[in-house]
Order: structure tokens, then sequence, then C-alpha cells
């Protein structure tokens, strides 16, 4: 231990002061450890390389005899050119400071790297909203808000538009059974179309849509009926149309059957596909069982009707019958009325002075409402004296007084 403490800085001459020196100064060496390896390094070698090159220099002559010498400067000029060539805790520090830096740099310029990315898709989604809203807007120009304040039938209504005019509308595409048409009887199904439209839409407001033409040639307004305004991506959707369109729904249902012509022919395939759906489930108008049930009861009203028609022909051939019998009956008991008011006259006149006014003889028919001087006209006239005329109510011809 002793030759050991002979190399050892501060306790080779084993002076006191030194060695309480050297105690702290090596203490204090390995309480830096803690703190900054290199700086232990260059406290502890430090004194062993001054010492040994001191010792070096001295023993120069015995280097080639003694070699420790060289080694006790070379060992601790090792140990202490590591301890310079190790990065110092400050050195550390910078770096860790500057790779903390650089991250938040890189963070930084990440979050702001987003929030530009993030305001750019804002602008992007505020300017798709724009013009969303731009393109919504002219899209549902094309639908005008009605309410519909008149039924007429199946497929067609009067409505009001919110522009206050007001409109005779012929639903495009389709084709209810007739129920007032004027020289059409009411059609299979044409009633239970009719109605459904009334409790549909009547008195509700609805959506009209035009297509190409305006008006058809008796001029209704042609026009599709929307229950509610349809979104743009809707327009080729079935389900979407059988459940807002209107007139879709007429076909769906088996109230009207498609009835497209040129050029308004928009929705005509989803008409045309509708009514093979609801013939093929036999939906009203393709039901089959109720259609002989309408024709079974066309056929008795029509029987019914006839033999009504037959009956009022023969009470009205028996009240002409009738009629004609009273006639023949009043004119019989006219004439001979006529003849017995006549017969006394005669010698009345024979010797009676000229005639007075009131006893001469006229000339009446059995049933007219006049007496004449002579026959004016057609009919078998006798004759009667004027006082037996003018008592009948009788009042003188115009044409011969």
């Amino acid at each position: 231990m002793n030759n050991f403490l002979s190399y050892v800085p501060g306790f080779r001459s084993d002076t006191t002061w030194k060695k309480i020196v050297a105690v702290l100064y090596y203490l204090f060496s390995i309480l830096i450890i803690f703190e900054a390896l290199d700086f232990f390094l260059f406290l502890i070698a430090s004194p062993f390389v001054v010492f040994g090159f001191i010792n070096l220099i001295k023993n120069r002559k015995n280097i080639k005899t003694n070699p420790r010498f060289i080694l006790s400067f070379i060992i601790p000029f090792i140990v202490l050119i590591v301890g310079f060539a190790m990065p110092t805790d400050s050195q550390e520090n910078e770096k860790q400071l500057a790779i903390e830096q650089q991250k938040e740099d890189e963070q930084k310029a990440k979050e702001e790297a987003k929030l530009e990315q993030e305001k750019k898709e804002k602008a992007r989604k505020e300017e798709e909203k724009r013009l969303e809203e731009e393109r919504k807007a002219e899209f549902e120009k094309g639908f005008i808000s009605a309410k519909v304040t008149k039924h007429v039938d199946g497929d067609t209504v009067h409505v009001t538009t919110e522009d206050g005019e007001e409109l005779k509308i012929r639903m495009i595409g389709v084709d209810t059974p007739e129920t007032v048409h004027p020289s059409k009887p009411v059609e299979f199904y044409g009633k239970e179309a009719s109605l459904f439209t009334e409790e549909k839409i009547f008195e509700e407001t609805v959506y009209l849509e035009k297509d190409v033409s305006d008006n058809d040639k008796y001029g209704r307004a042609l026009r599709y009926i929307w229950l509610e305004v349809p979104e743009e991506k809707d327009l080729n959707n079935k389900e979407v149309i059988k459940d807002k369109l209107f007139n879709a729904m007429l076909i769906a249902k088996g109230y009207a059957n498609s009835s497209t012509y040129q050029p308004d022919v928009k929705y005509q395939e989803i008409f045309t596909e509708l009514e093979k759906e609801s013939r093929e489930a036999n939906l009203g108008l393709w039901d089959s069982a109720k259609l002989e049930e309408f024709e079974r009861q066309k056929e008795q009203a029509r029987k019914e009707e006839q033999a009504k028609k037959e009956q009022q022909a023969a009470e009205e051939k028996k009240k002409q019958e009738a009629a004609k019998s009273q006639q023949s009956s009043s004119s019989s008991s006219s004439s001979s009325q006529s003849a017995s008011a006549s017969a006394p006259a005669q010698p009345k006149q024979e010797t009676a002075a000229p005639a007075e006014p009131n006893v001469q003889t006229v000339l009446v028919t059995p049933t007219g409402s006049k007496y004449h001087r002579q026959a004016c006209g057609r009919g078998t006239y006798t004759e009667a004296t004027l006082q037996s005329a003018k008592s009948r109510g009788l009042t003188p011809c115009k044409k011969c007084y």
C-alpha cells in the first residue's frame, strides 16, 4: 500500500498537510463524477500528469533502466486526453437543447403547417359549401311552391302558386281512368284514383317541376307534382321518386298507368319500371278480380237503366192513349151540345124579325177557343148561336171579325 501511495501525488512526501489537501482534492474529484465524468477524469489525471512529467524530467537519465517514469506520465496523460475528448455537460446540454429546440421548431413548423392546411381546408370547404348552396338554390328554382285549391280527377288539379298565379295542372307521364269526361263513362278504378288524389294533395303545399313543354293543347299546365323538394342526387333514385313524386306514386300504387309523350320524358324509364311492378303485384288498375266486379256492376246498372227507360216509355204511352180517349169524348159531348143549342134557334130565325146580334149564328169547332163568321181554317165547323158560343167562353176570331 505504501509502495502504491508513493506514486500518488500528495502522498509521496508523507507530509501531513499535503495528504489532507490531496484527500480533499480526490474526494472533490470523486464527487464531480456524478455531475460530469469528463471533468472528473480531468481532475484525477491532472496531478498525475504534472508530477509524472516532473519525475520524468528529473529522472530522464534513468528512463531506459526504469520505464515506470514514462508509464507514470503516459497513463495519466491518456486519461487526461480522454477527459478532454469527452463532451462536457455544457456541450451535452447545448446539444440536447439544440435537439430539443430543433424538435420544438419542427413541431412548431408542423403545427403551423397543420394550421395552414386546416385554414386552407376550411376555406375549401366554405367555398364548396357556398358553391353547393348556389347550385342548390339554382336547382330549387326549378321547383315552384304551390297550394292545391281544387281537385278535378286523378291526374288533374287546380293550384295557386306562391306568386299568386292560378294554374290548371295536368300531371306529366300518367293517365288515370276517366271520371268527368264529357263523352266517356266513368272508367274502372277512376273514382278510387280521384279520391286518392283528393285525399293526398288537396289543400296541401306541393312543388311543381316543369319538363320541356309548358302547356298541352287544352291550355293545361304540364307539370310534375312533388310532395317535397328532392335533392339533386336523388333525381335518378327510384325509391326516392316513388315516395316524393306524386306522379310516380299514382303509378306505383296502381291508380294510373305510365303515359309519356315526347318531349316530356324526363322520368319515363322510372315510370315504366313502376308500372311493371304494379302490374306484377296486381295493384289497383291491374287487379283482375276488381275489374270483373266493376264490369258486372256496370252491366247490371245498364240493364236497370234500360228497364227504367222501358217502363217510362210504357207509362208515357198510356198517358197519351188516355189523353186521346178523353179528347174524343170531349169532342162528342161538344157536338151534342152544339146540335141541341142550334135546333130551337131555327124557328126563331124563321118567325122572328130581322135577327139581333145576340141571336145570330156563328161557326165553332169541337176543341177551338174561337167562334167564326166563316170557315177560316182546317177543322170541323158546326153552327151555334152567338149567345151559346159566348156562354161557352169562346171569343171572336180576329181573322173573321
